[in-house]
């Protein structure tokens, strides 16, 4: 990996977390977690337009290019009105393993249930053990049991 892809991947590391925070300081108020989501959009529509430049073909209302973005758009604001009511309710050290841990067991049965891809025994069993993890640090700490993950290494061993 160049200096350059680290510096990006490390600056995107800092600028989630940092977004993660702030949306729990403000007790995930909707106002605020959009706000994010609309300066996010912002910053990178120079990034979309120039990946679909008006030089490209429209394929119509029903294409691809139309119909996932606006899935992904759908879900993702399903995903973030549920992140803003949970940071209101719990401690960024419980809803935010949850949050980010969910699309691991989510994505991995999704895609084997509806697009028929195939997972490995191997693939299968790090998607179990690594939401078991997730799951288990999170419902640790949701009883004050602030040890976490090392916990769950001592029950499985």
């Amino acid at each position: 990996m160049s200096f350059g892809v680290f510096l990006l991947v490390l600056g995107s590391a800092v600028l989630h977390a940092s977004w993660n925070v702030v949306a729990r300081k403000v007790s995930g108020h909707p106002v605020a977690v959009w706000a994010g989501l609309w300066v996010a959009s912002i910053l990178l529509a120079p990034l979309v337009w120039n990946r679909f430049h008006p030089g490209t073909a429209w394929n119509g209302v029903l294409s691809p290019s139309v119909v996932y973005p606006a899935a992904s758009g759908l879900i993702h604001a399903a995903y973030f009105a549920l992140l803003a009511y949970a940071y209101e309710q719990g401690a960024i050290s419980l809803v935010y393993p949850v949050a980010r841990g969910s699309g691991v067991a989510l994505i991995g049965g999704l895609a084997f249930l509806f697009f028929h891809e195939e997972i490995s025994l191997i693939g299968a069993l790090e998607i179990v053990f690594i939401s078991a993890g997730i799951f288990s640090t999170a419902r640790d700490r949701a009883r004050g049991n602030l040890n976490g993950f090392p916990v769950i290494l001592v029950k499985l061993g």
